[in-house]
């Protein structure tokens, strides 16, 4: 009942001569929840659309395969974090600790109102990193709500920003003001941020020159676009086929286990969206994340 309307708007898709491709839920007989892939495409006779054909494909085995590696990678991003994250908590901390031995030897006035202030600041600031890592650690069912696609990335940038920091790469970042919002898991888009951001950051640690990485969101057409892009070395025209193949890594032996573009990719499907990979030997890499904005109200 729940997949009614969605069902009905690829139909009337078709009938106006559009493909289209969706998620969509059931259930089995037993009771249990599945997922199935709906395709529809518009039968053309004289000219003209006479009919549509539909196909649904079971595919809970499949969507539950991805939700475990998505856990899994989440867990694997979660340990490349917490070494920054400690870090750069470590620095508030620090300051607590140092204004609070000043209130300890009874100073008053001016000095203890300082003091004051800098600890309650500096504890907000432990507590908002630490809070944006719990929170990518949160384990549940992914969820499609209303979200700031923007917020995920600021979210993401805050968790990586001390280690591009002490790698010395520059970060360049051009959000849309007031961004619409997006029927999306921000949890979900966050993780796949934190892989291109991370890939990013590997192709120009060791990069002579000019270290950046640039981080943009806009509106183009009916999609929101995010774009990341590097000023590495670039993707050799004979992998960028198969990037987004799971297991395919162009890194060294040991330094990646060459799923999470792979899992990126699932996710942004999931999402009904695409993720897209644009380089040139030589001239930096760029991905796209395209989500599609919900429909206007009528």
């Amino acid at each position: 009942e729940s997949e009614r309307p969605t069902m009905w708007q690829a139909f009337v898709g078709a009938l106006n001569g559009e493909r289209g491709r969706q998620t969509i839920r059931f259930s089995k007989p037993a009771g249990v929840r599945g997922f199935a892939t709906l395709v529809t495409a518009p039968i053309h006779e004289a000219g003209r659309v006479t009919g549509v054909i539909a196909i649904a494909r079971d595919v809970t085995e499949e969507r539950l395969l991805l939700d475990q590696a998505i856990r899994q990678d989440r867990m694997v991003a979660m340990g490349e974090l917490v070494g920054g994250v400690a870090h750069e908590v470590n620095s508030p901390l620090t300051s607590i600790l140092a204004y609070a031995q000043v209130l300890e030897r009874g100073v008053g006035g001016e000095d203890a109102a300082k003091a004051l202030e800098t600890i309650t600041r500096e504890a907000k600031r432990a507590s908002r990193i630490v809070g944006k890592l719990l929170s990518f650690a949160r384990q549940g069912q992914p969820e499609r709500i209303p979200s700031d696609v923007n917020q995920a990335l600021r979210d993401t940038i805050d968790l990586r920003r001390y280690a591009l920091r002490m790698q010395e790469i520059k970060l360049s970042v051009a959000l849309m003001p007031e961004p619409p919002l997006v029927l999306a898991d921000p949890f979900q888009l966050q993780q796949v941020f934190i892989n291109l951001l991370a890939n990013a950051e590997q192709a120009v640690a060791h990069q002579p020159g000019d270290k950046r990485i640039t981080v943009s969101s806009g509106v183009r057409g009916g999609l929101f676009v995010v774009t990341i892009s590097d000023t590495g070395p670039g993707i050799a025209p004979e992998a960028l086929p198969h990037i987004f193949n799971p297991f395919f890594t162009t890194k060294p032996r040991g330094a990646g286990t060459g799923l999470g573009l792979s899992i990126s990719d699932g996710i942004i499907r999931e999402h009904r969206g695409t993720l897209r990979a644009l380089s040139e030997p030589g001239q930096g890499a760029t991905f796209e994340v395209e989500l599609p904005l919900p429909p206007a109200a009528p």
